[in-house]
């Protein structure tokens, strides 16, 4: 039985009006838009969604817009996958996939279809909130800028988690109490619930925003330009400007000791892997699959060419950053230009 609109929640109403809105910005979705690479246009194009989240939703903010994107696209991305694969396998047309996605017609744009009708059953759909019958805290699915600021002021009490002086910084069992300890504060703060792992992955977002910008601003001021952040909680995240400083000053060091013709991403790469080896660093009480992920990588990448190895080591941190920026997505691929 199909919902009549006026039968339509506050929720329904709000994803109709935003996935309309979403259609009139192609330079958001279509790759081959003329502005799809222009930061500025998008950047554009996201106020406008977030201005229309915000007369549902006060809090949304653009990092609530991106999230609640590719939440949908992912959903129709599988839901699409189906009906694509039941075409091709089944002879009656009556038994291609019927996609139960609610929004399905509403997102085919996307795949550079129209509509395929002009209402769309509307079966029960998650909502931003869940709310448990125990009265426990209320589970949310994307960070406030309240939310956020309140999780930096706790990150900056916890040094160890950003500091490569502190004497736990490669203490994983410190930095998962630390994380933990955040949690907690978090939720009891906030009357909101938060898994431990959302807050070490937005830690890791806002943390890889901020050295992007103080990079560009550092890169500005050597060409006697000014570069202001665009950031909205930079000067929040200003404690995190000495590490930057020591970081570079490693690299400086590092340097000295290498032999001239060693580029700046050997030296990286032999940072990594002297940290996890130096006697004066406390190893971590554990392992996990992460190390041994990194550890066959570096395997890898010693037996390249020093100019094969060059290339493969910005590509890994072009991958890294795009993931710290919750850019990537199931459809993300590689590819290689030439032969």
């Amino acid at each position: 039985m199909e919902k009549s609109v006026d039968a339509l929640t506050e929720h329904e109403l709000f994803v109709r009006d935003f996935l309309a809105l979403y259609k009139q910005k192609p330079m958001l979705w279509q790759q081959n838009h003329p502005a799809y690479r222009n930061k500025a246009e998008k950047s554009k194009a996201y106020e406008a969604l977030v201005q229309k989240s915000q007369e549902y939703y006060p809090e949304a903010d653009e990092d609530f817009v991106r999230m609640k994107i590719e939440s949908m696209r992912a959903s129709f991305r599988k839901e699409r996958k189906k009906v694509l694969r039941s075409k091709e396998l089944c002879n009656n047309p009556e038994d291609v996939h019927k996609p139960s996605l609610w929004y399905y017609d509403l997102l085919l744009f996307t795949a550079g279809e129209e509509a395929e009708s002009n209402h769309t059953s509307l079966p029960q759909i998650e909502d931003f909130e869940v709310k448990p019958e125990d009265g426990s805290p209320v589970k949310i699915s994307f960070w406030s800028r309240e939310h956020s600021a309140i999780l930096i002021n706790f990150y900056k009490s916890h040094p160890c988690l950003y500091s490569t002086a502190h004497p736990f910084y490669r203490n994983k069992r410190r930095r998962n109490d630390a994380v933990r300890k955040i949690t907690d504060k978090l939720m009891a703060t906030t009357g909101k619930y938060f898994h431990a792992e959302d807050v070490r992955r937005k830690i890791s977002l806002i943390r890889g925003q901020f050295l992007y910008e103080y990079k560009k601003i550092k890169n500005s001021e050597g060409r006697g330009k000014v570069y202001t952040p665009t950031l909205w909680c930079f000067e929040m995240l200003s404690f995190l400007k000495g590490e930057y400083t020591n970081q570079k000053r490693l690299v400086k060091r590092r340097r000295a000791n290498t032999t001239s013709d060693e580029s700046d991403d050997d030296i990286d790469i032999k940072k990594e892997s002297d940290s996890s080896t130096s006697s004066d660093v406390q190893q971590p009480d554990d392992e996990d699959v992460f190390d041994t992920i990194a550890k066959n990588l570096a395997y890898k990448l010693r037996e390249m060419s020093d100019e094969q190895r060059n290339i493969a080591n910005r590509l890994i941190r072009d991958v890294m950053y795009h993931g710290q920026m919750e850019l990537l997505t199931h459809a993300s691929r590689f590819s290689l230009d030439g032969t």
